[in-house]
């Protein structure tokens, strides 16, 4: 099984979008390509809703099917609970804190043995207020994908981080470019990256257990990657 995963950030409307209303997606629109048409489990996209009012509030998800491939089945998981094709709407409205950062959301297509394109848009969307809410779309392609949607010149690339729990050292695969990181109640967190040979590697001796996100720039353009810290 072969997958890759294109995250996008749209520059001119997701941005204004994210600072305009109460909360702020990290990952943008994505484009999942998929060659295996029966996979054992449906890719997932991933986003992270942040919560940039300043306020506490309780958030709920909408899902619009743009396009579905016939036989296609188009569902999400939020706040721990999935729910089938034939919702629409999250029954559940998830907490969240004034700048506190929610990961729990995953947006999945299982193609159930048929090659072809679906396309989904989910909205986070303040409970009370529908037009207090942020957008982002996913396009999920099965199969031979030689027709490939257009993309945005512009592209938020997922890359893969490593806690190394003996060293405590966060190792990303990047060759330079300054990184950013982000605990999840979306504080700035100061670490130095340097070269070691084989990507960029910082000391995380002073982090707290938990999730952080970390973002970049290099010469292939913005990147994202997300790493686990667990001490004992």
């Amino acid at each position: 099984m072969k997958l890759r995963i294109l995250s996008v950030i749209l520059l001119s409307t997701l941005t204004t979008a994210a600072f305009s209303q109460s909360l702020q997606v990290t990952g943008g629109d994505s484009l999942l390509l998929l060659e295996d048409i029966n996979p054992l489990e449906a890719p997932a996209a991933e986003v992270y809703i942040r919560n940039v009012s300043g306020q506490f509030k309780t958030v709920k998800v909408t899902k619009e099917v743009l396009s579905l491939q016939a036989g296609h089945d188009a569902y999400f998981c939020w706040g721990g609970t999935c729910f089938g094709p034939a919702t629409n709407v999250s029954p559940n409205d998830i907490p969240i804190d004034a700048d506190v950062v929610d990961s729990s959301f995953k947006a999945y297509v299982m193609p159930n043995g048929i090659a072809g394109i679906s396309d989904v848009r989910y909205c986070f969307q303040v409970n009370g207020n529908p037009s207090d809410q942020t957008c982002f779309r996913v396009r999920h392609a099965f199969g031979t994908t030689s027709v490939i949607p257009d993309e945005p010149s512009e592209r938020l690339t997922a890359v893969q981080a490593v806690y190394d729990a003996g060293s405590q050292t966060i190792h990303v695969d990047v060759v330079g470019g300054k990184i950013d990181v982000m605990n999840m109640l979306g504080q700035s967190v100061s670490l130095s990256f340097r070269y070691d040979g084989g990507g960029m590697s910082a000391d995380a001796s002073t982090l707290k257990t938990g999730y952080y996100f970390l973002f970049g720039r290099n010469e292939k353009g913005p990147w994202s990657a997300r790493v686990v810290v667990s001490k004992q």
